[in-house]
C-alpha cells in the first residue's frame, strides 16, 4: 500500500486531560515589592491602579507568586533583619515570617510549587532549598560568591545563579548538587539572567564593566550563553545600559529593561527587533502579562510602573507607586481550557492523506511542525511558533531551516540556519475542528502565496485528552504524545520528532535534514511489542509540489527506507534507534537518547 495513505486510520496502514484550573478572578493582577515602604502592592491590570497593599516590612526585594495568584513569597535583607515572608494574596495577610541566616537577595519557586530556592550571601553564601509545606530547609548548596540573579530552567530540573563577576553557577535540582559553571563575558558585570526555552540559551544583562576592556561606568551588552557549553556564544550591543531582562515563551521574545528604553530581542536571530522609549531612566524590574500582551517595567527612582502594549510596541500608561522594585505576574484562568496537542490533517478526515501538522501546545503557545512538500515534490517541513492572540486563535512566524545531515555525528548546531518564511494562524472551533492559514510572501514581486485548510485531529485509536500543567513530573506520564528532541534537552536543537500515541500504536513524524542539508521528514507507524517498546518501518515520501492546489493525494508516493525502535524508560526519556537507507546508497544505523521538549514548564501530558 502506498504511503500516501500514511495518515489514514490505522487499519489502512497496517498492511504495508483531568484539569488543573487556577481560581477565577475578575482581572489579572500585577504584584510589586515596594522596597522602602515595605509593602507588596497588588495592581489591577484592568484599571492600572493599586487595588491593595500588604505590609511585609522594609528592605523588601525578591518576590515570586504562584500560578493561581493565591500565595506570594518575599525576601527582605539588610537593616534591621533578613527574612522570608509567606503572604496570602486572598486574605491580604502575612502568614509566616522566617528569620534567615544571611542576606536572601533572590528567590525562585519550583516548577511543582512545593519548594522555594533562596540565595544571596554575606555571612553565608549558599543556595537554600525550602520546603513550603513544612517551612523547613531540606537542602543547601555552597556557592562561590554573592548571588545577583536567579533563573529556573524550563524543565524545572536545573537552576542558574548569576554571581558577582563573570560566573554563573548551575545546580542540579534533582540531587541538589552543583554542575559545571557557565562563564559570562569577563569584561562585564552581570545584573540579571533569563533562560530562553526555545533555544536553550542563557541571556545575561551587563549594566557595568568589570574588566580591562570595559568602558566605565556603564556597559551596553547582553551576553548569550549556550547552557550546554561553558562560554558565551553571542554578544548583543544594545547601545543602552541594560539592567533587567525576561524571556516570554508566549511571544518567543527576550525583553530587556534598559536605560530610558525597553528593547525586544528575537532569540532565533539574536537580534533586537524593537526599541521603546520609556519615561523613567532606571528600571528595576520587568514582567510580561501574556493574557493582555503587556509588559510592566518598574522604576524605583521615578516612583512609577510603565505599561507597554507589546503588539504596538508602545507605552500605554504609567502607574504612580512609591518605590517599586521587583515585579511578578499571575493571570486568572482562561475561559477555555482546551488543549490542541496532537497530529492534525485536512478535514474531512482522509480528504487529503499525505500531509499533516503536529501541534505541541503548552500554556499559550503552540509549536507546530507542518509536514508538506517542496516545489520539486520532496518531503519538506516548516515550523510555526504561534502564540495566543484571542480565544481559540494562535498566530506567529513560519520558519524554514537547513542543517547538518541526519547521520552527522556529532550534530553540529552551528550548521542549523534559516529564517522567517512567512506567517501562520491556527483557529479552532473546538478540540477537533480548526483552520490552518499560511501566508508566504514572494520577495521577487510575484503574488503572495496563501494556503488555507480546514483541519481535524488524526485518529487511528483511542484519542487521548491533553492538558497543560496536569503532571509536573513528566517521567510519570503514560502517554507519549508530544514533541521530543535529543537528550539532554537542547543538546541538538534543530531536529525533533513528534509522537502521536493512541492505544498501542505510535505514529512518529521525524523532522530532520537530508544529506544535502535540506529539510526532510520520515514517518513510521510503530506498534507495541513489549512494555515501553515500539517498532515500525520508516518511510520517505514525495508528493504534489507546494502549493499544488487542490492537493492531489494520488501524487503521494512512498518508499520504505528503513526501520525504527522506540524504547521508553519512563514518560520523559526514551532511546530512538533507527536504520536508514540513504539516497547515496549507504546504510546508516544510529541511536539517540530523546526527551520531551518543554518550552513552557511544566509541559503538557496526554491521557
Amino acid at each position: 500500500m502506498s504511503i500516501r495513505h500514511m495518515l489514514l486510520p490505522l487499519r489502512s496502514l497496517l498492511p504495508l486531560m483531568f484539569l488543573l484550573v487556577p481560581p477565577v478572578s475578575a482581572a489579572p493582577f500585577i504584584f510589586v515589592s515596594q522596597q522602602t515602604v515595605g509593602n507588596v502592592a497588588i495592581i489591577d491590570a484592568a484599571t492600572n491602579t493599586v487595588a491593595a497593599t500588604i505590609p511585609v516590612g522594609t528592605d523588601l526585594h525578591g518576590l515570586v507568586v504562584n500560578r493561581s495568584a493565591t500565595k506570594a513569597y518575599a525576601v527582605r535583607w539588610g537593616i534591621p533583619e533578613n527574612t522570608v515572608s509567606f503572604v496570602d494574596l486572598v486574605s491580604h495577610a502575612v502568614e509566616a515570617v522566617l528569620a534567615w541566616p544571611a542576606q536572601p537577595r533572590v528567590i525562585a519557586l519550583s516548577a511543582d510549587e512545593t519548594k522555594l530556592y533562596i540565595a544571596g550571601g554575606d555571612t553565608e553564601v549558599k543556595l537554600w532549598v525550602l520546603d513550603i509545606a513544612s517551612k523547613a530547609t531540606i537542602a543547601t548548596v555552597d556557592l562561590p560568591s554573592y548571588v545577583y540573579a536567579i533563573a529556573l530552567d524550563p524543565t524545572g530540573k536545573k537552576l542558574y545563579l548569576l554571581h558577582h563577576g563573570s560566573l554563573n553557577s548551575v545546580v542540579d535540582l534533582t540531587t541538589f548538587t552543583p554542575l559545571p559553571s557557565l562563564s559570562n563575558d569577563p569584561s562585564f558585570q552581570g545584573n540579571d539572567i533569563a533562560v530562553v526555552s526555545s533555544t536553550g540559551e542563557l541571556y545575561v544583562a551587563n549594566p557595568s564593566g568589570s574588566g580591562p576592556f570595559a568602558t566605565p561606568p556603564a556597559a551596553t551588552f547582553v551576553t548569550v550563553i549556550d547552557t550546554r557549553g561553558s562560554a558565551p556564544v553571542g554578544r548583543l550591543n544594545l547601545g543602552v545600559q541594560p539592567t533587567k531582562l525576561i524571556y516570554a515563551p508566549q511571544t518567543n521574545r527576550v525583553y530587556v529593561a534598559a536605560y530610558k528604553e525597553v528593547v525586544f530581542i528575537d532569540p532565533v536571530t539574536r537580534e533586537y527587533v524593537a526599541s521603546i522609549p520609556i519615561p523613567g531612566s532606571t528600571p528595576y524590574g520587568i514582567a510580561s502579562l501574556s493574557e493582555l500582551n503587556r509588559l510592566y517595567v518598574t522604576d524605583y527612582w521615578a516612583d512609577a510602573i510603565t505599561v507597554i502594549d507589546v503588539p504596538s510596541a508602545s507605552v500605554m500608561t504609567t502607574i504612580p507607586i512609591s518605590g517599586p522594585g521587583e515585579i511578578a505576574v499571575a493571570a486568572p484562568a482562561k475561559a477555555s481550557t482546551t488543549n490542541y496537542q496532537g497530529l492534525w490533517w485536512s478535514s474531512p478526515a482522509n480528504s487529503e492523506p499525505g500531509w499533516g501538522i503536529s501541534l505541541a501546545h503548552q500554556a499559550d503557545t503552540i509549536f507546530a511542525t507542518w509536514f508538506t512538500y517542496s516545489a520539486s515534490g520532496n518531503a519538506m517541513w516548516r515550523t510555526l511558533i504561534a502564540t495566543k492572540s484571542a480565544s481559540g486563535s494562535y498566530s506567529g512566524n513560519l520558519y524554514g531551516r537547513v542543517g547538518p545531515p541526519f547521520n552527522a555525528d556529532p550534530f553540529d548546531l552551528t550548521k542549523v540556519t534559516g529564517g522567517v518564511h512567512g506567517t501562520g494562524t491556527l483557529s479552532f472551533i473546538d478540540g477537533n475542528t480548526g483552520t490552518l492559514d499560511i501566508v508566504i510572501p514572494c520577495p521577487f514581486g510575484c503574488p503572495t502565496l496563501r494556503i488555507t485548510k480546514s483541519i481535524t485531529q488524526q485518529q487511528f485509536g483511542p484519542l487521548p485528552t491533553c492538558v497543560f500543567g496536569a503532571q509536573p513530573d513528566l517521567s510519570l506520564a503514560t502517554n507519549y504524545t508530544d514533541m521530543w528532541w535529543a537528550a539532554p534537552a537542547a543538546s541538538e536543537s534543530g531536529w525533533g520528532m513528534f509522537l502521536t500515541h493512541q492505544g498501542d500504536t505510535i505514529f512518529a513524524t521525524w523532522f530532520t535534514y537530508d544529506l544535502d542539508g535540506q529539510s526532510m521528514w520520515l514517518v513510521a507507524t510503530a506498534t507495541k511489542s513489549a512494555p515501553g517498546h515500539y517498532v515500525g518501518a520508516l518511510y520517505r515520501t514525495t508528493g504534489p509540489p507546494n502549493p499544488y492546489m487542490p492537493f492531489d493525494a494520488s501524487m503521494v508516493v512512498a518508499t520504505q527506507v528503513g526501520s525504527m525502535t522506540l524504547t521508553f524508560t519512563d514518560g520523559n526519556h526514551a532511546d530512538f534507534a533507527y536504520t536508514v537507507n540513504t539516497s547515496a546508497g549507504t546504510v546508516v544505523t544510529q541511536s539517540k537518547s530523546i526527551t520531551r521538549e518543554v518550552f513552557a514548564a511544566p509541559g503538557t501530558v496526554c491521557r
